[in-house]
């Protein structure tokens, strides 16, 4: 690795440890103040997650008025001041003495040494759909939010608080590579919890129940996988797995380690919807799942984390309103439901793009109406998703630990058999989501192992004495690595980045269109994706297309 490579990567290493530091200390403050609960350095993850959600709410609340620029940057910066109070307070080498042991010295060069791979990896090609990700976060920076935005493209209809998080991190001070870094982000926490989290836990202090670690443990070759696929870039889909995945686990371990943290659970469940709605599914049946476990004790419950529940609440109700004011449509682009406002996007075309994303999901492109030769696709692209070999990982596998930890559970587990149909509901509905409507394993791929993950792990707790289970880390590393980088009959990646990628997103040319009310937009020429294009741009002009407000881009669109 050359000077170069060796210092993007290492600028890289700095935004993501920023990005860990920066979202702990809003955690820090929710927990101090929203939940009474004195914070802990060691719970590195639970800080970032609700760091991450209280940002989103300011974010949220603050766009319904303001653009997402420096000065929300620095306003919302503000208040984690006096997260520094706190640790302070609590007496800052209290706060970090936990680290001042070999096996803790030896777990943190485990995660620096994962951070500086993921930015190697970040030194990469970018991976972003330019249909509308990047014009997404461009309105979101330098507008606030707008009234019928999918009216002037579909695709803009489709809001994730993901978007909201990169408009927000590109205002970090020091970035090399601005918001690519994101995701890298993204995949240092999961790393942390999936894999530097239970080893702590298994061999450093030695617990005695400790079924989720390995549960946790489980998830590496799909995490590992993810690294590959999802870095650097955009990607919504990599929420999706963080948020669900830690669902899973919590979820797990509520109903069989004894370990209840419904705010982690609730918050994730929101995290989780807000990223996409292909997460709806999940969400509905885990708060389901929620009321069927503490049924006798819901009062007790809805007293003990009223706030987090109140917050929750608030969270949906906005993400919902984003929705709505972007669409018509609070869970759009679902077309059942709607409210009269006048920017309301046409019914017909919402159902139609509904459609259209399901089809692209089954491997049927536009042009295919044959229904037998319909059907015939969508097998096949079913097929593939199992079969193909680097796809295996997002499915097949975790089907095959399913089936095996089903027959042991079968024959062992008998006492289980009612909590863990339970705790299943989530992951199989949404399966029957991805085979029905949206066959592809970006959306579901936490589910599969949801279903492997959560169902083999009795069988490995019960069956390897300790000395063996210290190999597994190891084995389940070496295994996500091997289906990437040795197995050369799979989709082969390079392990390490040796050359920087200068590509830069494309500003296409652009002819300025002219609406019969006099609005000039701009449309890419040949058919081009927006991608970096100034603002407003789309794909698709439509004539009949209309300012709320003569010659005020931030009052909205709507449809004459």
């Amino acid at each position: 690795m050359d000077i170069d490579l060796l210092h993007y990567t290492i600028l890289n290493a700095i935004d993501i440890i920023l990005y860990l530091f920066y979202f702990s200390l809003f955690g820090i403050f929710y927990q101090n103040y929203f939940l009474n609960k004195k914070p802990h350095i060691a719970d590195l993850v639970e800080l970032n997650i609700y760091g991450l959600f209280f940002i989103y709410i300011c974010l949220a609340i603050w766009n319904i008025f303001l653009p997402i620029n420096q000065l929300s940057f620095l306003l919302v910066g503000l208040v984690s001041l006096p997260s520094i109070y706190i640790i302070n307070r609590q007496g800052l080498i209290a706060f970090i003495k936990v680290f001042f042991s070999l096996p803790r010295i030896i777990i943190i060069i485990l995660q620096l040494g994962f951070i500086f791979w993921i930015s190697n990896l970040a030194i990469s090609d970018l991976k972003y759909e330019p249909m509308y990700y990047l014009q997404k976060v461009k309105w979101a920076q330098e507008y606030p939010l707008i009234k019928g935005l999918g009216n002037l493209f579909i695709c803009y209809g489709l809001d994730s608080s993901h978007f909201l998080y990169l408009s927000f991190s590109d205002h970090f001070p020091f970035i090399s590579r601005s918001f690519w870094n994101f995701n890298g982000y993204l995949l240092a926490l999961g790393f942390l919890y999936f894999f530097i989290m239970p080893v702590s836990n298994i061999f450093i202090q030695k617990k005695n129940s400790y079924t989720s670690d390995i549960m946790k443990l489980m998830f590496i070759p799909i995490h590992i996988h993810n690294c590959f696929y999802m870095h650097p870039g955009l990607s919504t889909d990599l929420s999706i797995f963080i948020y669900g995945s830690i669902l899973a686990i919590e979820i797990f371990r509520m109903f069989f380690d004894g370990e209840k943290n419904i705010n982690i659970i609730l918050i994730c469940l929101f995290l989780g919807f807000s990223s996409k709605i292909s997460f709806l599914p999940t969400t509905v049946l885990s708060i389901i799942v929620l009321f069927i476990f503490y049924f006798r004790e819901i009062r007790i419950v809805l007293k003990k984390y009223k706030l987090t529940i109140l917050l929750t609440i608030l969270a949906f109700s906005l993400q919902i309103q984003r929705n709505i004011i972007l669409t018509g449509y609070p869970l759009y682009p679902l077309e059942y439901i709607s409210v009269p406002v006048k920017w309301k996007m046409d019914r017909d075309e919402v159902m139609n793009y509904s459609k259209d994303l399901s089809n692209w999901a089954k491997g049927i492109r536009k042009g295919e109406t044959d229904l037998k030769e319909i059907e015939k696709v969508k097998k096949a692209w079913i097929k593939s998703r199992l079969i193909v070999q680097h796809r295996r990982i997002e499915t097949l596998y975790p089907l095959a630990l399913a089936i095996v930890g089903l027959i042991y559970i079968l024959h062992r587990k008998r006492e289980i058999w009612a909590k863990l149909g339970i705790f299943l509901l989530p992951p199989i509905v949404q399966l029957f989501m991805w085979y029905f409507h949206a066959p592809d394993s970006r959306f579901s791929s936490f589910a599969f192992w949801w279903l492997g993950a959560g169902m083999i792990n009795f069988a490995i707790k019960d069956l390897f004495p300790r000395k063996i289970l210290v190999l597994l880390p190891l084995s389940l590393v070496l295994f996500a690595f091997s289906l990437h980088t040795v197995d050369s009959l799979g989709s082969e990646k390079d392990l390490i980045v040796l050359e920087y990628s200068k590509n830069v997103p494309n500003d296409p040319k652009s002819f300025i269109y002219v609406t019969k009310s006099g609005l000039k937009v701009l449309v890419p020429e040949n058919g081009k994706k927006c991608d970096d294009c100034p603002l407003p741009c789309t794909m698709t002009p439509n004539p009949n297309l209309k300012l709320l407000e003569s010659g005020e881009i931030k009052s909205g669109f709507y449809l004459e």
